[in-house]
């Protein structure tokens, strides 16, 4: 934990030290993410007490596709110099510079974030949320034609599949694809990305789930809120280090088992031709230009989704099935039971309450200077375009659907419902 104090000014009456910024990374939350795939969303969400301020988090993920919550960090503002702060933190738990250049960072680019990686991080692989960047750039080209490219080419997992996107963008519109252009595709499609991580994903969703799960909890005094984010994490992990405890016989983990089966499903639509006991060439039964090479030995397909994601491909299970090799002789050990029962050891232990802290000989540090921001306090952020569509716009209250009272449908209320209302004659 580390706690940053605004000092009180010299030669001022006015002696009180006042609340600036909070650091936390619990031990466990460190000791579990060494086991994880080194994957990061960095992401911030504000507070809607008195005093506001911002939350900056940092969220991993465990070995069932789940989330896990690293670090956070109370600032007063969101800035490249608070960014700077709660990274320097982060790097320092997580092992140092030259460890973290290893690891994978998805962002939405919040601002001061970037300039904040390139200097303590540079070079390290970064990553653009998919659904942000097509936020900003529906702005100016709107479409479902050109939200269907870009999705397509941002999930491609190789590159002549995102060449061929991009060049349909360019059919459809010069300046949309010079737009997208401009964003290096390292940033936001997979057919750039690293494979050493073993993680594909194109969205921050993980860093939206804390976001959600602390909602109630920002609206709180500060000491209030951080008990209830360490009350969260702390059964989180109880709970999580039973989970498993009673299945079965089942190795593979739940989520990654789904994943699989699902995946496994659209195995029919593939022909195997084989090359020797491990190689193996796979064409699509309907389209013969779709046709990948796999190598079971190596684990590699040439789709690319295989070294991605650590987890077999349609090629790859077509290839298994037909030599019927068994398919969990192919997970990775990190998306096992027991990798998971080992990530859920460590401990966040209990913590006494007030009446039994012990007064330090420090002074009592004070709430954040008050500032008051012009117009009605909000509490709820601003949505994104993407997040309520301008044609059928829904009304919500603490952040819940309302529906209408008369016709029970959604996206206005009785004063605009255009259902006549039936009154019994008295």
């Amino acid at each position: 934990m580390k706690l940053n104090v605004q000092p009180a000014q010299e030669g001022s009456d006015d002696q009180r030290i006042n609340f600036r910024r909070l650091y936390i990374c619990f031990a466990a939350c460190k000791e579990s993410f060494k086991l994880s795939r080194h994957f990061i969303g960095l992401d911030r969400c504000f507070l809607k007490g008195l005093c506001g301020g911002q939350i900056l988090a940092a969220i991993g993920r465990d070995p069932n596709e789940q989330m896990l919550p690293i670090a956070f960090a109370v600032v007063e503002s969101e800035n490249k110099d608070s960014w700077t702060w709660f990274l320097e933190l982060l790097i320092a738990d997580l092992g140092g510079r030259e460890e973290c250049l290893t690891y994978t960072f998805i962002s939405d680019q919040q601002k001061g974030l970037l300039p904040a990686m390139e200097e303590l991080l540079p070079r390290v692989e970064q990553r653009f949320c998919v659904r942000h960047l097509y936020n900003n750039f529906r702005k100016r080209y709107p479409g479902k034609k050109l939200k269907e490219i870009i999705w397509k080419a941002a999930k491609s997992t190789y590159y002549q599949a995102w060449e061929s996107k991009m060049k349909v963008m360019k059919d459809v519109n010069v300046e949309a694809y010079k737009h997208m252009m401009g964003t290096p595709p390292r940033f936001w499609s997979r057919s750039y990305f690293k494979t050493r991580n073993k993680c594909d994903v194109v969205l921050n969703n993980m860093s939206k789930s804390f976001n959600s799960v602390i909602l109630d909890s920002r609206s709180k005094p500060l000491i209030t809120m951080v008990e209830e984010i360490r009350t969260y994490m702390m059964e989180r992990w109880a709970t999580n280090r039973l989970r498993f405890e009673k299945l079965a016989d089942e190795e593979v983990l739940p989520n990654i088992r789904r994943n699989i089966e699902k995946t496994n499903s659209y195995i029919n639509m593939w022909l195997v031709r084989m090359f020797d006991e491990h190689i193996f060439e796979v064409r699509h039964l309907e389209n013969s230009v779709e046709k990948f090479t796999v190598n079971l030995k190596d684990r590699v397909c040439s789709c690319r989704r295989w070294e991605l994601t650590g987890l077999p491909c349609v090629h790859s299970l077509s290839s298994m099935k037909s030599r019927n090799h068994k398919v969990d002789d192919y997970i990775p050990d990190y998306y096992r039971k027991s990798i998971y029962v080992e990530f859920y050891k460590p401990v966040i232990f209990p913590v006494n309450g007030s009446n039994l802290w012990v007064r330090t000989e420090y002074p009592d540090v004070m709430p954040p200077t008050y500032r008051k921001m012009p117009g009605r306090p909000k509490k709820r952020r601003n949505l994104e375009q993407g997040e309520i569509d301008g044609s059928d716009r829904k009304m919500r209250r603490n952040g819940f659907i309302v529906s209408c009272s008369r016709c029970k449908k959604q996206g206005h209320n009785k004063l605009t419902c255009k259902v006549p209302s039936t009154t019994q004659a008295s």
